[in-house]
């Protein structure tokens, strides 16, 4: 399960998966967020509301506004992180933001 609704603060059990009350943030400035974690490097549409860029430290991101949790998460936009170095001294997981 992606989400547990029982954890407090919006996370999976594991923490990897965080979700935030963030209804004031507009769609600009959650892809503005994820273009923080992809250090420059351009987002590529893969498929519809999936988007991914490739950081030179070897970090994938992803954004997308598709998710098979947002009915549980009510998420709009998702931002995937993997490989990322930093990330990788806490977790060698996939990290998740989503956004409501």
């Amino acid at each position: 399960m992606p989400y547990d609704p029982n954890v407090p603060g919006g996370s999976n059990k594991s923490g990897t998966t965080k979700v935030f009350p963030s209804e004031v943030l507009t769609d600009k400035e959650i892809r503005q967020y994820a273009e923080v974690w992809a250090r420059g490097a351009p987002f590529k549409r893969m498929r519809e509301g999936v988007y991914r860029a490739d950081a030179s430290d070897g970090t994938i991101v992803h954004l997308r506004s598709v998710s098979s949790s947002s009915n549980a998460t009510k998420a709009r936009w998702t931002i995937d992180i993997e490989n990322n170095p930093k990330l990788r001294e806490v977790t060698k997981e996939k990290v998740e933001f989503k956004f409501r």
